[in-house]
């Protein structure tokens, strides 16, 4: 007879949560590495939205828990949010969103976003497109500069599409073209 896991009831869910914030409280880096193993178990297995599920209270956690998180670490949160999200992320994200937050926090850092963004297999050129367009739509430099290099590496990667037309456009129209 094989075991077979039961549903969790409110108990165990409760204490569950009460572990993980005592966790956080008393070994931040060590909370943040066992979340980060579980998203990437869950990433692996297909499931992109439980995986970023799993790591969100990071986006809005304490200082502690912030400092904790490894650059690659914080690509990969990032990167799992505009998985999640994909092309709805142009629709459904506000400038302030704590996803944009992340890559502003790694670009700031010298971390080669736009560079690491086009190696990833699993994020779409559209999401990609999609999250340079709001970084140019919001109000801040540094974010902007972030995404016209995404929407000009999209220009560079496939200089005929539709794509790298739309990007073409947007950077004109933002004054971030190099005519």
């Amino acid at each position: 007879m094989g075991w077979r896991r039961r549903p969790a009831t409110a108990e165990t869910i409760i204490l569950e949560r009460v572990i993980a914030e005592l966790v956080a409280d008393v070994a931040p880096a060590r909370h943040v590495e066992l979340l980060f193993e579980r998203a990437k178990r869950l990433r692996k297995a297909g499931k992109v939205v439980e995986a970023f599920g799993s790591l969100k209270p990071l986006l809005r956690s304490h200082a502690d828990l912030d400092a904790a998180i490894a650059d690659d670490q914080r690509f990969l949160l990032a990167v799992l949010a505009l998985e999640a999200a994909g092309e709805g992320i142009l629709r459904t994200t506000r400038s302030d969103d704590p996803v944009f937050e992340q890559f502003a926090k790694l670009a700031a850092k010298g971390f080669p976003v736009a560079r690491q963004l086009a190696r990833e297999q699993d994020v779409s050129d559209e999401a990609i497109y999609a999250l340079g367009f709001r970084l140019l739509e919001s109000a801040d430099g540094a974010n902007e500069e972030l995404g016209a290099e995404l929407l000009q590496g999209i220009i560079e990667e496939r200089p005929r599409s539709k794509l790298a037309k739309a990007a073409k456009n947007k950077l004109k129209l933002t004054g971030h073209a190099d005519d």
